[in-house]
């Protein structure tokens, strides 16, 4: 007893099993096994499905068939007249008996030809048969052949370039050689990803996304490269920084945070508006004091300055104050001048609020009726609030020039 597949449905049963559970059709005593490959297959089938093996069961069909002809052919040679018929009349003397029994010869002669011409042309059909199944069989494999090369090439799984090279041993020379060639290539590939996978390396990265632009892997390198260029970019938290980003990732995961960033920290940044306010600011409250305008020189300081030449807390009537003592003791005139050497250092005190931190140089001739007395020069620091006022000021004299 032996497990087969059936010949119908595929499904293991004993060789021996009146039908198959699976199917119901006939299995013991119905069917074959080819001597050649080992297929499965029913008796009235005359050749094997797989290999096309004749089936033994046609030989032994067709040399019994051969018997049987043999058997029921009658002999004539060995046929003897008997002496009654020939003395009674029915044979009416040798002469007739001999002219008889060549005739019967020649009939029995023909009725064996006519027995064996079935045979022959039987195995003239299954010759012819087998010749087309072959050569249908020889297509048929070459036409897949052909069908599974043009696939593998077009794959670019190296597991099907592989099964082709294992199932198509005898395939031509230039096939077998285009697919190793391509499964090298694939191959190549495959050690690049392997490597690259692993790498942090922005140029790698970069490289391996330009040599292979169609890689199933381009949008997690394209996600990988954007995450360490914003990493890049937050690091050095720089008007630069996120320009880069934003250059080199117009469709980037944080496109929308570096241009948060960008702004922001462009408003820390000093300027040339900035430049602009603090220079007059300090130019319109010097020269409010050469010409004693008090409501210009009120204008550039806060209602309330943190701290004014020493004095906390000050008001805008302190500034007036310090204007009137500077034209005492006979004092005629007061003139100053900005040296435009401003250091400005800019703070954000709150969303969007900034604050200026300011230190520059100053020039003061002080002039007694009409002619200068003295020359003086000071060091300069002060405040600028959000608001574009004087919040703290204080000046110190570093010597008296020398014209």
């Amino acid at each position: 007893m032996a497990i087969i597949k059936c010949p119908e449905c595929g499904h293991q049963v004993s060789d021996r099993a009146p039908v198959c559970p699976s199917c119901g059709v006939e299995i013991a005593g119905n069917i074959n096994r080819c001597t050649r490959c080992g297929e499965v297959y029913f008796r009235y089938e005359h050749f094997c499905p797989n290999c096309h093996q004749p089936s033994e069961n046609n030989h032994l069909q067709a040399e019994q068939k051969q018997e049987i002809n043999r058997s029921s052919s009658p002999d004539v040679q060995g046929t003897a007249v008997p002496a009654d018929a020939v003395k009674s009349g029915t044979i009416s003397n040798k002469t007739e008996v001999g002219l008889l029994l060549p005739d019967d010869d020649d009939e029995n002669s023909k009725k064996k030809k006519k027995n064996f011409t079935p045979l022959i042309v039987s195995f003239i059909l299954a010759l012819l048969t087998c010749g087309v199944l072959i050569y249908s069989y020889s297509n048929a494999k070459a036409r897949t052949e052909v069908e599974e090369y043009e696939f593998a090439m077009k794959s670019s799984d190296p597991t099907v370039l592989q099964q082709y090279l294992d199932n198509f041993i005898d395939a031509p020379k230039e096939h077998r050689d285009s697919i190793m060639a391509h499964l090298d290539r694939l191959k190549k590939v495959v050690d690049a990803w392997n490597y690259i996978a692993k790498s942090t390396n922005r140029e790698e990265i970069i490289k391996y996304i330009e040599e292979n632009p169609n890689s199933p892997h381009r949008d997690e390198l394209v996600h990988r490269l954007d995450s360490i260029d914003w990493a890049s970019a937050s690091e050095q938290n720089t008007v630069e920084s996120y320009q880069r980003y934003i250059d080199e990732h117009p469709t980037g995961e944080h496109y929308d945070e570096a241009q948060q960033a960008l702004n922001k920290q462009k408003a820390k940044e000093l300027s040339p508006e900035d430049r602009q306010m603090i220079s007059r600011v300090f130019r319109t409250f010097f020269l409010s004091i050469n010409t004693k305008n008090e409501a210009e020189l009120t204008s550039t300081v806060a209602e309330v300055m943190s701290s004014f030449l020493g004095r906390t807390n000050a008001s805008k009537g302190d500034v007036i104050d310090y204007m009137n003592r500077s034209y005492k003791d006979g004092i005629t005139g007061i003139v100053w001048r900005l040296n435009n050497d401003y250091k400005i250092t800019k703070h954000e005190i709150g969303e969007g609020d900034f604050e200026y931190v300011v230190k520059f140089t100053a020039e003061q001739d002080v002039m007694r009726g009409e002619s200068v007395s003295d020359k003086n020069r000071y060091s300069i620091s002060a405040r600028v609030n959000p608001d574009g006022l004087i919040s703290e000021m204080a000046m110190s004299k570093s010597a008296n020039r020398e014209e």
